[in-house]
């Protein structure tokens, strides 16, 4: 049992063992050494924190806040301890306190990249897209190789409809990840709103070469072969989206020619049964995993 003579190299090794525990995901071990470092340091930073995250990993968001608002008094300076606070708070539904957080963090920290880049994440999910690209600017100048904030500025303003940003953007992102299939369809889409359908073409052939099995790119593909007219081709990608996914087909397409025109050739076959279709989400934040230098106060 710890107690409060214990020496700090002890608290210490007690705390690399829960961190060992909580990246390795036995939650349970770690908490009960989180309690156990609490039981005899109170104010311990560290273990608020971390006890915080694993309640926030855990579905539990008010505790979360709970646990590391106390951490965060303890050790107002530390930058990581406000980003992991922006977090639950955000998962608590308090967005406004949350943003606050963020911005805290960022000024703790200036070279911290998390920070303004869960600030846009969240800004982008409020409905606020021009502060979202500001937020993920200031990301990606703290770091230029900030893959995820380079991708969701991407995303948003090609939904703000500055389409030729985006292609801009994407066209970035794929020069630094060649392999990134979502940034290919992607990109395919904002060319093709930008009536650019024959590079949006090339985009989707290129994100197909990395996972050809995304009935979305297929989809994606097809409606813009439709729109200039390839109808062969556009209605062979359609069939092949809806084997994949059945419910491919319900998607959206970006003019009512296309629409009719795959809705007609998608329904003269029936999709074969347990077929499946998936693709990758855009990059988002997590709850925080522990990292040995998440939350070291000084």
């Amino acid at each position: 049992m710890v107690t409060m003579d214990e020496t700090d190299a002890t608290i210490g090794a007690m705390l690399e063992v829960a961190l060992a525990h909580h990246q390795a995901g036995r939650l349970d071990e770690a908490a009960a050494h989180y309690r156990r470092i609490l039981d005899a340091r109170p104010d311990h930073a560290d273990a608020l924190h971390l006890s915080g995250v694993i309640r926030l990993q855990r579905g539990d968001a008010d505790a979360a806040v709970a646990l590391i608002a106390r951490a965060v008094a303890v050790a107002p300076a530390n930058a990581l301890l406000h980003l992991g606070l922006g977090n639950a708070l955000a998962a608590a539904g308090e967005t406004e306190v949350a943003s606050e957080a963020f911005r805290a963090a960022a000024v703790c920290d200036g070279a911290l990249a998390a920070a303004p880049f869960n600030l846009g994440n969240l800004l982008a999910g409020l409905g606020r897209p021009v502060d979202a690209i500001a937020a993920y600017d200031e990301a990606i100048r703290r770091d230029p190789t900030h893959r995820a904030a380079r991708f969701n500025r991407a995303n948003v303003a090609r939904d703000l409809g500055r389409l030729a940003a985006a292609i801009d953007y994407y066209r970035a992102v794929i020069a630094a990840a060649p392999d990134f299939a979502e940034a290919h369809n992607n990109l395919g889409i904002a060319l093709a709103r930008a009536g650019r359908q024959a590079e949006a073409i090339a985009a989707y052939h290129r994100a197909l070469a990395v996972d050809a099995r995304s009935a979305r790119v297929r989809l994606n593909l097809a409606m813009a072969l439709a729109e200039t007219g390839t109808i062969a081709d556009a209605l062979v990608h359609a069939r092949a989206a809806v084997e994949l996914d059945p419910g491919a087909g319900e998607a959206a397409a970006p003019s009512p020619r296309s629409s009719r025109t795959l809705a007609r050739g998608t329904r003269s076959r029936r999709p074969r049964r347990g077929s499946t279709g998936s693709s990758r989400p855009p990059s988002r934040p997590g709850t925080g995993r522990p990292n040995r230098r998440s939350s070291r106060s000084g």
